[in-house]
């Protein structure tokens, strides 16, 4: 806005053609768009859209990361024989029948461990509030 009456007042050629009000709004206007047009403003508008999404995308990453570990922390504190079970099945991604044939149990068994390990980790986890995981 200074701008504007700086170079109006340095203009020597103004003409009294309307009201001084309006001219005034016409030259802040052209002024705007102009510096919209610029390269400065394009240039901040830009970095502002990459660096904002490039930063969400990294801090999504850390909270990934970080309930990740949670996840493999809680997972590692079950007793063995449930924790064969989840690994196997959800990390290893082997199905029930494989993973009976594999420890050699029947596979109910196998169903019946999957189940006790599913009902610790929730005790273990109750009080985390997670974002990413169940939210991404």
């Amino acid at each position: 806005m200074q701008d504007v009456f700086i170079k109006f007042y340095h203009q020597k050629h103004y003409e009294e053609r309307g009201e001084m009000k309006a001219y005034l709004a016409r030259m802040t206007i052209n002024k705007c768009k102009d510096y919209l047009k610029s390269w400065a403003y394009r240039k901040i508008t830009f970095q502002h859209k990459f660096f904002t999404k490039q930063k969400s995308v990294l801090q999504d990453t850390l909270i990934l990361q970080d309930e990740q570990d949670l996840l493999d922390e809680a997972i590692l504190r079950l007793p063995i024989k449930p924790r064969e079970a989840i690994v196997y099945y959800y990390l290893e991604e082997m199905t029930i029948k494989e993973i009976a044939e594999l420890l050699e149990i029947p596979e109910s068994t196998v169903k019946s461990r999957l189940k006790k390990g599913k009902e610790l980790l929730k005790v273990d986890l109750q009080n985390i509030e997670w974002e990413v995981l169940f939210h991404g």
